[in-house]
């Protein structure tokens, strides 16, 4: 059996450091921190930014990142260290945005577990799909609003 998937756990090692996911070692902390992202990436993804600096300055590009760097614990000596917030948000993060391309399947792999195992299933389905498909309402309203201001603009 690989060693990525026994008993659900998922490995990543780069540059010398090696990092481990597991769902049943998460701390509360992590799970919050996990579940507020997902909640507020959501809810971003909802509304359609300005341009794209917008995205990058909300840090919205860097989600699968950011939550990366909240549910993976350093692993060392064969055992993972303790979580420390303050070592996510550097360490952690930049070890996950160095990553190679070709660990997305694993960090997908990550994210899919992790909103399953926390309840967020549809949530984080429509963030991991992508889906920029607008639904019927969403396009009526964004058509009426655009309407509206044209006709405002007319008249002044």
């Amino acid at each position: 059996m690989e060693e990525n998937n026994q008993k659900g756990r998922v490995f990543f090692e780069y540059n010398g450091k090696k990092y481990i996911y597991d769902y049943n070692i998460l701390t509360l902390e992590q799970l919050e921190l996990a579940k507020e992202l997902t909640l507020f990436k959501y809810h971003q993804s909802k509304v359609n930014p300005d341009n794209f600096d917008m995205v990058i300055k909300s840090q919205g590009a860097y989600f699968t990142a950011i939550m990366l760097s909240f549910l993976l614990r350093e692993y060392k000596d064969n055992k993972p260290l303790e979580f420390n917030y303050d070592k996510s948000e550097f360490e952690t993060l930049i070890f996950v945005k160095n990553l190679p391309a070709s660990e997305l399947p694993k960090c997908e792999e990550v994210l899919t577990d992790f909103f399953t195992k926390s309840g967020l299933g549809k949530v984080g389905s429509a963030l991991l799909s992508r889906n920029t498909k607008l639904g019927s309402m969403e396009i009526i309203s964004q058509l009426m609003l655009k309407n509206m201001i044209t006709q405002m603009n007319k008249k002044d």
